[in-house]
């Protein structure tokens, strides 16, 4: 285990969360709540975004079965897309699909000085 590790913040069988940065406190809310209905969410703070921990978030969704990133990011180049992509192509068939939540995209106008 290095500084660079995820940590587990709160242990879970029915699904696991991976958070990043913000949405650390976003996912124990989710879990929490998710808890008062009878499923319990394993959340993941990944600490950091390079080198990212792909080994506690197999473990955590062998053990789990699901997948669900949260990144305060857009979808194109987040880490989360980033995290999915990978393990869309590495874990069997037989799990459920993986989800990923992120900010809509939007464009942002600039003026370019020339």
């Amino acid at each position: 285990m290095t500084e660079f590790s995820a940590r587990i913040l709160r242990s879970g069988t029915d699904v696991t969360i991976v958070a990043i940065s913000d949405m650390v406190i976003e996912a124990l809310r989710a879990a929490k709540l998710l808890k008062s209905i009878g499923i319990s969410a394993e959340v993941i703070d990944l600490v950091s975004v390079y080198p990212i921990d792909y080994d506690t978030i197999r473990k955590s969704r062998y053990k789990t079965g699901n997948l669900f990133v949260v990144d305060a990011s857009t979808p194109a180049y987040s880490v989360a897309s980033e995290i999915v992509g990978k393990f869309d192509f590495c874990i069997p068939i037989t799990y459920n699909p993986l989800i990923s939540c992120m900010i809509r995209l939007v464009l942002m106008p600039y003026k370019c000085f020339f």
